[in-house]
């Protein structure tokens, strides 16, 4: 079946608006639709993306098909459905409920798997219970909620991640292919560190940062941290917050401008972010090393 609307935002908008409590969206093609309904009918006409439905309530029963036969369950937190693209599915729930919604746009998750189509077999065919999913499309949430303060680089990280998980759940049993086991080489972690750094500035997406590398982008992210002990959005939160120190104490900047110069458009964000790595507003910082 075809889709009737471009993306599952369009639709949940046109359909069920007064449930929507907020809507995140990020340069990776993802979009997060927290929602909180009554008990009632909410079928999903087909959309181009790839849906998962993150159950955050303590739990709630529910009739659905995905196209793969009625299921019947109650679906505790932290479950989940997965809706692949331009399929409708019937979905009618008995009890109040609150769920996060990830829509991932069909071309950027086919990026991300060696599928040939974005179907992952059993995981269409009702509740699905993974705790890395679950942890991985609330931290997408959280991350937006911040503002995305790491710009597309967690994101990004997040996503590959999350889509190589699906597909790791839905290949359960059969063998798995080998992945790259070891960090990064020297000479490639230091062409990577230098390029981040370069760009302390800017937004750094996962995708140039694995094709500078030659991996992609889930195999960088992993071979990165591997190598560093961190994953690259720490990393290069890590290495702004030292160059704000050291714009912090050697200049007269302000503090919003030592927020852009980093990466960092708005200045809250950031204070949030240097507090978190050094204890101290950045202001305080200041002060206490002008002492």
């Amino acid at each position: 079946m075809s889709a009737a609307f471009e993306s599952y935002e369009a639709f949940y908008r046109a359909t069920y608006p007064s449930h929507i409590q907020d809507v995140r969206m990020s340069a990776t093609g993802a979009t997060m639709l927290n929602i909180a309904q009554p008990p009632g009918d909410f079928s999903d006409a087909p959309v181009p993306d790839l849906v998962l439905t993150l159950v955050r309530s303590p739990s709630a029963r529910a009739t659905i098909d995905f196209g793969a036969g009625v299921s019947r369950a109650l679906f505790p937190c932290n479950s989940f459905v997965l809706l692949a693209p331009s399929t409708a599915a019937r979905i009618v729930v008995d009890d109040p409920h609150a769920i996060l919604i990830l829509a991932l746009e069909a071309s950027r998750a086919a990026a991300l798997t060696s599928r040939p189509t974005l179907d992952f077999g059993a995981l269409h065919c009702g509740q699905n219970v993974d705790p890395i999913v679950a942890q991985l499309v609330d931290s997408l949430y959280r991350d937006g909620q911040d503002g995305s303060p790491t710009g597309a680089l967690y994101a990004d990280s997040a996503v590959a991640t999350l889509v190589a998980r699906l597909d790791h759940l839905a290949s359960r049993g059969a063998p798995q292919r080998m992945v790259h086991a070891g960090g990064l080489a020297p000479r490639c972690l230091k062409r990577i560190m230098a390029l981040m750094e370069d760009r302390l500035g800017e937004d750094v997406p996962l995708a140039m940062l694995a094709a500078e590398a030659g991996l992609s982008p889930f195999h960088f992210a992993r071979s990165f941290r591997i190598s560093t002990g961190q994953p690259p959005h720490r990393w290069l939160v890590a290495q702004r917050m030292a160059r704000a120190q050291q714009l912090l104490a050697g200049g007269t900047l302000s503090v919003g401008d030592v927020a852009a110069a980093v990466g960092y458009a708005d200045p809250g964000h950031f204070a949030k972010l240097f507090r978190r790595e050094t204890g101290r507003a950045p202001a305080a910082w200041r002060r206490e090393r002008r002492r």
